[in-house]
């Protein structure tokens, strides 16, 4: 799944958020609703469907005449629901949580051993080996010469009388046509 691909999904799912708000509201999304939530409505529109998103918004809005997470996600039907818990795990931000370490990337004070390997690392010069190139001699080559092509070969394609296969088609040319 091409991640091109998913990227357009989801920026045609914001647009389609934005369409349902301006609907039902007559005004701008950012005029109505935070930044968060509407990222968070354009993920219950990609989980749930635009169906689910819409009522949801219609109801909350008549209610309360603004749009947050909290009045839209209680109003989504018993058969949307399912989109609160997807939205929550893909926004909720644990704490304490430590990112997968990498084998490049050293955390720890490194020990003199180390220090020392980096410290000859640093100070080495390299040394630039340049080979001696002896030239080759020159072959010198006639100029080519052609030679005679016999007629017959043996085993070669030989034409088959008759069809060739393809249908015949009158060469192009000059029309009788009504059109120009």
């Amino acid at each position: 799944f091409s991640v091109r691909i998913f990227a357009e999904g989801m920026i045609a799912n914001c647009e389609q958020v934005g369409k349902i708000i301006r609907n039902v509201t007559s005004k701008d999304p950012g005029l109505i609703s935070n930044y968060e939530d509407l990222w968070r409505f354009t993920l219950v529109n990609y989980n749930a469907g635009s169906g689910c998103l819409s009522n949801a918004i219609q109801l909350a809005y008549r209610q309360f005449g603004y749009l947050n997470w909290e009045n839209v996600s209680s109003r989504l039907e018993p058969g949307c629901i399912g989109a609160i818990e997807y939205v929550d795990d893909i926004t909720f931000i644990a704490s304490g949580v430590e990112p997968t370490p990498t084998s490049w990337v050293q955390f720890a004070t490194p020990d003199s051993a180390q220090l020392t390997a980096m410290a000859t690392m640093a100070t080495m010069q390299p040394t630039f080996v340049f080979p001696t190139i002896t030239p080759l001699p020159t072959t010198s080559q006639g100029t080519p010469q052609p030679t005679a092509t016999l007629g017959n070969y043996p085993g070669g394609p030989t034409p088959t009388p008759g069809d060739s296969g393809y249908p015949e088609w009158p060469t192009p040319g000059p029309t009788d046509s009504i059109y120009p």
